[in-house]
């Protein structure tokens, strides 16, 4: 489970440290990522951290730690709202073909792995241009199912429409955000249809 904090305090390198190492060293915690630009700390846990038990863990210095605000002050938009929206952008723009505004959902570090994987937002929108350069599946659209999300994770059916003569493909992809960007997702489908879709563009 990710869950996105604000830390107040951290003017270095060595701040980001300590903070850190104090934070790692909780019960439940598996990872912790700080961006010491924002002040924006993500952690990885088992189950749920009370915000006290991350806050006393700090206790020694001089850093305060909270949770992320859902509000975005920019856009009024809360963050459940704005991470919905950008699923839609994505699954849309992928459907669509759209390279810049998929560029625009994307982490530089994005992280694909769905039968191919890549390592950055260049690499998997580069992946896929072959694909549409070549008619590889002659997507028309993306129709998506459902959105589930939960805090900094979430998860997306949809349906891939080409124009082969077969039955759409459900795609399910669990994603995961950073700073307002999809950073990662792993995607599975429905193998037999895909089979049917791979024999369809084979035979064309």
């Amino acid at each position: 489970m990710k869950k996105s904090y604000q830390i107040t305090g951290m003017t270095c390198e060595g701040c980001k440290k300590l903070v850190h190492d104090s934070l790692i060293k909780v019960d439940g915690v598996d990872k912790v990522d700080i961006d010491l630009e924002s002040g924006q700390g993500t952690i990885d846990s088992k189950n749920i951290v009370q915000i006290a038990v991350l806050q006393r863990a700090l206790s020694n210095t001089l850093y305060k730690i909270s949770e992320a605000e859902d509000e975005a002050e920019e856009t009024g938009e809360t963050r459940s709202e704005q991470y919905r929206k950008l699923v839609i952008d994505y699954v849309t723009a992928i459907g669509q073909f759209d390279d810049e505004k998929l560029r625009s959902c994307l982490h530089p570090n994005f992280e694909f792995d769905g039968g191919m994987k890549t390592n950055s937002a260049s690499d998997f929108i580069n992946m896929l241009a072959e694909h549409a350069s070549s008619g590889h599946a002659g997507i028309l659209k993306n129709e998506i199912r459902a959105i589930f999300l939960d805090g900094d994770e979430a998860c997306v059916i949809y349906d891939m429409h080409t124009n082969k003569s077969v039955p759409p493909v459900t795609f399910m992809e669990q994603l995961v955000f950073e700073n307002k960007k999809l950073k990662s997702t792993k995607m599975k489908f429905e193998r037999p249809k895909m089979e049917k879709l791979i024999a369809a563009i084979q035979s064309a």
